[in-house]
């Protein structure tokens, strides 16, 4: 799964790549219409500048390391990523003393 921050030409700018559950319940297990709730740290925003972002998720094909596309209710390939919405980076981080 990837999680990825753009700005607003669509350059990315911040993200994640990592394992949903980190391996422990692999993709290929879960059933139809079953809720999966996990959680992934983009990490540090320390270089990325003041202003608004889109936020997106993709979910990764385990051995090709393609994005799968996305299917709606209609069964539908509606495309990918996921928007997941805007994140805004209102003031600078600030680092605690060591």
């Amino acid at each position: 799964m990837g999680v990825h921050l753009s700005d607003h030409t669509g350059q990315a700018v911040a993200g994640v790549n990592a394992c949903l559950l980190e391996h422990s319940y692999r993709t290929c297990e879960w059933k139809l219409g079953e809720t999966i709730i996990t959680g992934i740290v983009v990490g540090s925003f320390a270089s990325v500048r003041l202003g608004v972002y889109s936020s997106d998720l993709g979910i990764y094909s385990l051995f090709e390391f393609v994005r799968i596309p996305i299917v709606d209710a209609a069964i539908l390939v509606s495309g990918n990523p996921i928007l997941l919405g805007l994140v805004m980076r209102l003031r600078a981080v600030v680092e605690p003393p060591a």
